[in-house]
């Protein structure tokens, strides 16, 4: 059963009230722990009902109504199905998932069964696996076992998909070792049907701990650096008298920094300036010195510039090295306040979305967008360039001349028809042009999505050899090649006669083989021939003991300077 659809699902991703405000889970419980590092739980009565209370006001355990006294019953000592503790994890984790398409549901889920987003969404995620392949049986029971399996991949799943980086801060954090203490708590009872206050007890052990105190590590004596970026401002650069100050480690002396990537909510700069095309990267490699080095690069012309729109609290590891050679890690607090007025000023528009060929030229349509809107402005990104008013059929576009788009450039809604979309050479995957829109004196924000697909620019050379002549096949490559060219598609005449050179992969079967010179000698797959010194191409056979046709295929690529071109030999070896 296929689905195409977007499901919105409570399960998996952080809400958690932590240090990091922004959704950041991974190696913390929802106290802002680290995991591994929570309180180590005994098997009593009290820890029962304490993970018992737990579970109700956290509402990861719903009961079954009321008894005939109106106390509400959860069942705790009931057995759980693998269904319910599907559900029950999604509960506990609350992360947000989105999934564009389910594939391969389980033949035993139906999407309208209660448990379904949830099992999905956990096996998307690695979470859960089906019985056999392709059912999950969700009505069967869960032994202690699966039970912890399962916690331990959704800590796994949450720490590399969120984590991004921050559990370097926490140098024997494993997330396998919250199993391996689950399954010494539960040790005699791992085959046994886990009960629903097991469940309980083992959620209550990963999501709690004591308060986490906000430090990095107490024993490195190395004090959070904090920076704020007021709505009127657009970036902070750091000063590299805050890094000597955080540090306070005795009888070692600050040497250098490094920053640990990769960094969320924004990017780091290197003396930077406003016009982007000339702004340096940080490099996680490159030592940082404060000003007492100026042969070096300095600390205070490293600038974190936060990306567009947003606002909260993000975070930045760094590495400080000393006089003798010891390393001590650090952390960036940076806030980032966006003016709410201003955010409000602008109504969110639905993504337009174009698919087209690499190296060809898409022309916007007026049709794909709002008709309200009467003035646009597009943010141009480095992986494309944009003209108004030019020919689709015209790939001379001069960059320094009128017809270029820049970020400034303003357009009424007439103009959109004329408005040309060209990917650099060979780019293939998604680009997205953010968009100013406006109506009157309402401000829209909009993206058009692009999606450049690869494709094979050449038409297939089409070739055949009998496979009882003794000769083998023989061919005039670049003659063979002139024939394929179109002048309503891709590869044009002018597109041949600017090529120079063209390099082979080699057949899954029998010989290729090229002539430049006196004779014949095999193809090398790392040579690019130039394409005027090759006389003649020739394939050798095998001898082949199947009596249907044989179809062999070669892959190659054209070059012309600034552009390669892909191209298949398809060679029919007729029995």
């Amino acid at each position: 059963m296929n689905k195409k659809r977007t499901i919105q699902i409570l399960a998996l991703v952080v809400v958690f009230s932590m240090i990091f405000t922004t959704a950041a889970f991974a190696a913390m419980s929802p106290n802002g722990m680290p995991f591994g590092q929570a309180k180590k739980l005994e098997r009593t009565q009290n820890t029962y009902q304490e993970a018992a209370k737990y579970m109700k006001e956290k509402q990861i355990m719903f009961g079954y109504g009321k008894d005939t006294s109106g106390e509400d019953v959860f069942g705790f000592t009931d057995y759980v199905k693998r269904g319910d503790i599907a559900v029950m994890i999604a509960r506990a984790f609350k992360l947000s998932v989105t999934i564009d398409t389910f594939t391969e549901d389980f033949l035993d889920v139906g999407d309208s069964d209660y448990f379904y987003e949830a099992i999905m969404t956990a096996k998307k995620l690695g979470i859960v696996k089906g019985t056999d392949g392709k059912n999950f049986n969700p009505n069967k029971l869960v032994t202690v076992e699966e039970a912890i399996l399962m916690v331990e991949r959704s800590v796994s799943v949450a720490n590399n998909n969120v984590m991004l980086g921050f559990e370097e801060l926490y140098d024997d954090f494993d997330p396998e070792e919250i199993g391996d203490e689950l399954r010494d708590i539960f040790k005699n009872e791992l085959k046994d049907y886990a009960t629903r206050q097991d469940i309980a007890l083992m959620l209550y052990y990963v999501l709690t701990g004591e308060e986490y105190d906000g430090e990095v590590d107490e024993e490195k004596d190395i004090k959070d650096i904090t920076y704020t970026i007021e709505e009127d401002d657009d970036y902070v650069t750091f000063n590299d008298a805050d890094f000597t100050k955080a540090f306070n480690v005795e009888d070692e002396e600050f040497e250098y920094v490094r920053f640990i990537f990769p960094v969320k909510n924004g990017t780091l700069y290197y003396d930077y300036d406003e016009d982007a095309s000339k702004n340096t990267l940080v490099d996680e490699n490159t030592k940082y010195y404060d000003g007492s080095s100026s042969d070096h690069k300095l600390i205070d012309k490293v600038t974190f510039v936060p990306k567009d729109g947003y606002s909260g609290t993000t975070y930045i590891l760094y590495k400080v090295t000393t006089d003798d050679d010891n390393t001590y890690k650090g952390l960036i607090k940076i806030t980032v306040n966006v003016d709410e007025e201003e955010e409000e000023d602008f109504e969110e528009l639905s993504t337009i979305k174009y698919s087209m060929d690499e190296n060809t030229l898409l022309r916007f349509k007026e049709s794909s967008f709002n008709s309200i809107l009467d003035e646009f402005k597009f943010e141009v990104p480095s992986k494309v360039k944009m003209y108004y008013n030019v020919s689709l059929t015209d790939n001379d576009f001069d960059d320094s001349g009128d017809y270029k788009i820049d970020n400034d450039d303003e357009f009424e809604d007439e103009d959109l028809d004329h408005i040309v979309f060209v990917p650099n050479a060979d780019f293939t995957g998604k680009v997205e042009v953010k968009y100013t829109a406006y109506d009157g004196e309402d401000a829209y924000e909009g993206i058009v999505q692009v999606t450049v697909k690869e494709v094979q620019e050449i038409p297939t050379m089409k070739l055949s050899v009998d496979e009882e002549d003794d000769d083998n096949l023989v061919f005039d490559f670049e003659d063979e090649l002139d024939d394929l060219t179109d002048n309503d598609e891709i590869f044009t005449q002018d597109v041949f006669n600017a090529l120079d050179n063209v390099q082979f992969e080699l057949p899954d079967q029998g010989t290729l083989q090229i002539k430049t010179g006196s004779s014949f000698v095999n193809v090398n797959k790392s040579t690019k021939y130039d394409l005027s010194d090759i006389i003649s191409m020739k394939y050798i056979q095998v001898e082949d003991t199947d009596t249907a046709d044989d179809i062999v295929t070669i892959n190659f690529k054209a070059f012309d300077g600034t552009k390669e071109y892909d191209g298949v030999i398809e060679i029919t070896v007729e029995d």
